[in-house]
């Protein structure tokens, strides 16, 4: 597009193009409505651009895109070319490009140079190509190449870069390569020749001799060699044998630097020129740089070394071991080994020494000759571990007791010097938690992480009950992996012992999967971006529980709008990859079907589509089968009947190819909706008139509380086929997932027939296939008749309710959906007490079938009790929340005479949120009256468990407490396991919840009445830190107010929801002493996102000022607290998550507040989306629900 005021030699309004800026060569000056050609600037890399308009006349303008067309510093696939500019015709001159490939991490690189024309110099000099082994030109040099010569070459890890650089003068045709990734093999170490000037080397068994180039005679002037020693999972060390390198008190001339890393951007371990031979030099991590460069003068003979395996490393594991070398045997002299111990964040590590410990030393404080060395913390750096007043070092004969750092992390050193070695060392290590249970919010594929059973990888306690609450990305899948083992003890129908997941966000989601029993789970994966855990257990033996990786799937994902597309991995640019499962999610507007047309189309083809294929399932794979597709033929487009269809794409481990691309729309009609009037009609779509395609069609119909649907089909004209499998109306007594189904309906009946709810809601389902010559059906519905049953219960002395038309001996009817709300007057210190009458319903072992089920708040809230059979419930029912949902449900077939239930609000219980608090029984220290009945439900902050602790207790004894009892359960809910069941005159042991929450009932008959009880509860978490997902809360640093131990270091990583960010307060009693004033060593700091990057420092504070409020300008924040200075109150601050958020990156989602749950009332939230001067910002809604 080009359209701009036409000017005499564009004067006016025009556009102009330089090379480099304002003074650069000038491209043209356009005007006018003539397109301008195309221009590529080749030597420049930039150009500048100037439109200009005055105050005459305008135009529509204009739009130009640009690309990079030389260079790539993101190439990703299996195989490619890559060449110079230009090719096949000359490179310009003074070009400077570079390309860096990466293949999977698990892959190296192979290549070889097809062509090279080249000017050509000694030692390249103009004009070259330089190839680096690493993602970048500061990795190791492979080779420098110009003229004529080709090669083959290869790289030792998952990247390689070529960076191409030509003078202003000769030019030629360039270079043509090619690229491909090669599986990593095992295979023999990598060798080099002798006095070679560089190359890749491995640790062995045994050291390895690395020379300079022409050792032992002088090496060469202008050399700069660099090898790259690696040490699979270990750390190398290297020993100078014989030094004689051009000497200068700075190493200006000739030097030979050794790095601790795998670039030579590394920090310097050491920079060696003259004859002295250092010591051994010892990375940190599995890679060493060493690098020899010498100048245009002094040559001399150069270096001799050697290099092996060195004792220590990484230990990224949630248990583990490390010893001494050769131990139990005499370690050897002149040692310096490092490990570094990382376990879940959130988790503690636990320190145990085996009892053979013996290092020998003469020096008391071990800071002389050998010793062993444990920091609270990641590095060398970190506060010391061990006994109070210690320093961290251990040495003699007599190993410690049991450590614990406060955080995830651990460093260990070992020192020996040349003299009196002993048998060393041996500790085992462990990943230390308390709590369980929480929300989890995964934010990008580095974000996956574990959840596992309380104490993995020892057993899990007797009474768990631990619910996670996992979110993706809006759009994404998440992936649970099962590892190791597991083994959770095995009761029929997993009905005690459990671990269950729910496909969304609550209780009331679909069923995913449900594990008891030693096999490994298969991997699950969820349909949208929630998944809902719940492991429990009860009384029965335990066992080690499992531990599942959850992390965002690979592929697939929720695709939701008026339209939407969907392509193969890789797609356009590269092939698909083997042994793919993946699945999309696709959802239009309710009411309205979906059209899906593949644009492109190519899979591996076979017989059956049994290797790679793509499905179309109507709604999901327990749905209706549309299609299953392989090979290159693009298939017909597709219509389902409703809004929602599935796309899975499969693929084995033989070929590939470049994949397929699909695109979805909504139709523009559309049927269903929800229905809220005292009366009114609805028809099916194009009533009267035959269908051409499918439909799934839902009402919804809502009439006011304590009234009943009553529908009429007025005229049903629907195919008669005796199962209704191809055309139907179901009606169903209710809006809920489970609600009853009244009636299946096809061909015609009479219409006076009204089919009638119980309470105020039903639900009516149309479906058909298509293609089908009748005219659907028209509907009506009133609401002139009383509810059956429901409504709310708002009596403030209590009440009665019962299955609809109980009497003690008529039976309940069939296909009944009842739905009462239950609401306690009472503000705080308060129960609900729920006492039967009479009960019996029809019997099951999960209480499938007819059920009356207790929720707390509404129909999403967490679930009290199910109850069903042919008794009441041994426990009274004593609930805390001030809201409860009761919901009766009953199916087609068995029915009973139902129950009659009475509730009323008592004067105690209630909810109490914190750290701490006190119950106790009414009237305390008086005694309590007869037919109490409290419950309290305590609830700690997420990661936190709540130690409960009686004081003074005298409850009316009894052989199994029937009469007066105290009931502790581990949970949320009055329903939860329980853990303590108590009464007599002796104070009950002191109770640990597994999780954050913990609910204790009091329960009184009609007798005997005793002094009652009195107990406090506090909380407590092992150790410090940890990654908290939750909206607000405090960081502490340990026991704050009071003084925190010496040696303190804590790392929390907090996480709220996508919608929000952050604000950070402190406490204004602030005092984390500091030595040098300058924080270095005792701090506090806050940096946002989920790394210590510099860049993103917030805060920083030591001393006795408390910083200034922290805003985060995102939704993640990372806070730190370390000390080695004197024990102080240290700090306490309090965060808060607030809708809306600054948005920096070029894209991303918008999300209401606990997107994809419902929001909250009273809102108001501002997104900012900030983009460059230039840039204009494309909003697309993806869902939409107000």
């Amino acid at each position: 597009t080009f359209q701009v005021e036409e000017s005499q030699d564009c004067s006016r309004d025009f556009v102009e193009i330089r090379e480099g800026n304002a003074t650069g060569r000038l491209v043209g000056r356009y005007c006018g409505n003539v397109r301008p050609l195309n221009y590529s600037s080749i030597v420049g890399h930039i150009l500048w651009i100037r439109f200009v308009s005055d105050g005459s006349g305008s135009g529509v303008g204009f739009q130009a895109a640009f690309t990079n067309i030389f260079g790539n510093d993101n190439i990703v696939g299996t195989q490619g070319k890559i060449a110079s500019p230009l090719w096949p015709g000359n490179y310009p001159p003074n070009s400077n490009y570079q390309w860096i490939v990466n293949v999977n991490e698990s892959q190296v690189i192979h290549g070889r140079i097809l062509e090279m024309d080249m000017e050509a110099t000694l030692n390249c000099y103009y004009d070259k190509l330089k190839i680096y082994d690493g993602a970048g030109i500061h990795s190791r040099l492979i080779g420098t190449y110009c003229g004529t010569q080709t090669d083959s070459l290869s790289s030792t890890r998952s990247s390689l870069t070529f960076q191409f650089s030509s003078d202003s003068s000769i030019s030629g045709k360039g270079f043509l390569l090619e690229w491909f990734a090669m599986n990593a093999s095992v295979g023999p170490l990598p060798t080099i020749a002798t006095g070679a000037c560089g190359g890749f080397l491995q640790t062995g068994d045994a050291p390895v001799f690395l020379y300079s180039p022409g050792w032992p005679e002088s090496y060469s002037n202008g050399a700069d060699c660099m090898w790259l020693i690696q040490a699979p999972d270990s750390t190398v060390e290297l020993n100078i044998l014989s030094l004689d390198i051009e000497s200068h008190s700075t190493c200006s001339y000739d030097k030979l630097v050794i790095r601790d890393g795998d670039n030579s951007l590394a920090q310097e371990l050491a920079v060696l020129c003259g004859r002295e031979i250092p010591g051994p030099i010892r990375s940190t991590g599995e890679y060493m740089v060493i690098q020899f460069t010498s100048d245009f003068s002094v040559t001399r003979a150069g270096f001799n070394a050697s290099f092996h395996k060195s004792c220590g490393g990484y230990l990224h594991a949630d248990r583990g071991i490390i010893t001494s070398p050769r131990y139990p045997e005499t370690y050897i002299p002149n040692l310096n080994c490092s490990w570094h111990v990382q376990v879940q964040s959130g988790l503690t590590v636990a320190v145990h020494f085996e009892q053979l410990f013996q290092i020998p030393n003469r020096d008391s404080s071990c800071n002389q000759g050998d010793y062993l060395v444990l920091k609270n913390g990641p590095d060398i750096s970190s506060p010391p571990l061990g006994p109070h007043g210690g320093n961290g070092h251990f040495c003699g004969s007599r190993p410690s007791s049991t450590l614990f750092t406060s955080d995830n992390q651990m460093f260990v050193q070992f020192i020996s010097d040349n003299s009196n070695e002993g048998r060393g060392f041996k500790i085992t290590y462990e990943a230390k938690s308390l709590a369980c249970g929480g929300n989890i919010y995964i934010h990008d594929a580095d974000s996956a992480g574990y959840v596992t059973s309380p104490n993995h990888p020892s057993n899990y306690p007797q009474h768990a009950d631990c619910i996670w609450f996992i979110a993706a990305p809006p759009g994404k899948l998440i992936r649970l992996q099962f590892e190791d083992q597991f083994n959770v003890e095995v009761t029929p129908n997993c009905t005690s012992n459990y671990l269950e997941l729910r496909d969304g966000a609550d209780s009331n989601a679909p069923m995913l999967s449900k594990f008891c029993g030693a096999s490994l789970p298969a991997s699950q994966l969820s349909s949208g971006e929630v998944m809902y855990l719940r492991f429990r257990s009860d009384s029965s033996p335990t066992h080690v529980g499992f531990k599942a990786k959850y992390s965002i799937a690979e592929c697939g994902g929720r695709v939701t709008g008026q339209s939407g597309v969907v392509e193969s991995n890789g797609y356009p640019t590269l092939p698909y990859t083997d042994d793919l499962s993946c699945e999309w999610h696709l959802q239009g507007p309710s009411g309205h079907y979906l059209t899906i047309r593949f644009e492109d189309f190519n899979l591996q083809d076979s017989s059956g589509c049994e290797r790679d294929f793509v499905e179309i399932w109507e709604n999901h794979t327990s749905g209706n089968l549309l299609g299953r597709y392989c090979g290159n033929t693009i298939p017909d487009s597709i219509d389902t009947s409703g809004n929602v269809a599935l796309v899975r794409f499969v693929t084995d481990g033989s070929l590939t190819a470049s994949g397929f691309r699909l695109r979805f729309d909504s139709s523009v009609e559309a049927c269903g909706g929800d229905l809220q009037g005292p009366a009114g009609t609805f028809t099916s779509p194009n009533y009267l008139n035959p269908n051409p395609h499918g439909w799934m069609c839902e009402w919804r119909i809502t009439v006011q509380e304590g009234r009943r649907v009553a529908l009429t089909f007025d005229d049903l004209r629907l195919e008669a086929h005796a199962f209704c499998s191809s055309e139907h109306v179901t009606v169903f007594n209710g809006i809920r997932s489970n609600s009853p189904q009244l009636e299946k309906l096809c061909s015609s009946v009479n219409g006076s027939n009204e089919i009638k709810s119980s309470g105020n809601t039903m639900k009516v389902v149309y479906f058909t296939g298509g293609s089908r010559p009748y005219g659907g059906f028209s509907a009506s519905y009133t609401s002139s008749e009383d509810a059956v049953c429901g409504g709310s219960l708002t009596n403030s002395a209590g009440g009665n309710f019962t299955s609809p038309g109980y009497d003690g001996v008529s039976n309940y009817s069939r296909n009944l959906n009842c739905e009462w709300t239950l609401s306690n007057p009472n503000q705080g210190n308060s129960s609900v007490y729920i006492h039967f009458e009479d009960f019996y319903l029809e019997s099951h072992q999960d209480c499938q079938f007819d059920v009356l089920e207790f929720r707390a708040g509404n129909a999403d809230g967490l679930l009290i009790w199910r109850l069903c059979g042919a008794s009441e419930p041994r426990m009274p029912l004593v609930i805390p929340y001030p809201q409860i949902w009761i919901h009766f449900v009953t199916n087609e077939r068995v029915e009973h005479v139902g129950f009659h239930a009475q509730y009323s609000f008592t004067d105690c219980g209630g909810v109490q949120i914190g750290e701490t608090g006190v119950i106790s029984s009414p009237n305390y220290p008086a005694s309590y009256d007869s037919l109490t009945h409290c419950s309290w439900l305590l609830e700690a902050p997420q990661g936190h468990t709540i130690t409960l602790t009686f004081s003074d207790f005298d409850i009316e004894a009894h052989a199994t407490c029937a009469w007066d009892s105290v009931t502790v359960r581990n949970g949320g809910s009055p329903g939860s396991p329980i853990i303590g069941h108590y009464c007599g005159s002796s104070n009950p042991r002191t109770i640990q919840s597994g999780s954050n929450q913990l609910v204790v009932i009091f329960n009184t008959d009609h007798s005997v009445q005793n002094g009652g009880f009195y107990a406090t509860w506090n909380t407590e978490t092992l150790g410090c830190g940890g990654i908290l997902h939750l909206d607000n809360g405090t960081l502490r640093s340990p026991h704050w107010p009071q003084n925190f131990p010496e040696n303190s270091r804590c790392s929390w990583t907090v996480i709220t929801h996508q919608s929000k960010h952050l604000e950070l307060s402190f406490d204004n009693n602030f005092l984390i002493p500091s030595g040098d004033g300058q924080c270095r060593n005792s701090f506090v700091k806050v940096w946002a996102g989920t790394q210590e990057a510099d860049q993103a420092l917030l805060a920083s504070s030591c001393g006795n000022v408390a910083p200034d409020p922290v805003i985060t300008p995102r939704n993640a924040f990372t806070a730190v607290f370390q000390s080695q200075e004197v024990p102080a109150q240290g700090f306490s601050a309090s965060f808060v998550s607030r809708c809306g958020r600054n948005f920096t990156n070029p894209s991303g989602y918008i999300v209401s507040p606990n997107y994809p749950k419902q929001y909250d009332n009273n809102m108001n939230c501002t997104y900012i989306i900030e983009a460059s001067p230039l840039s204009v910002v494309l909003l697309t809604f993806v869902s939409f629900h107000l």
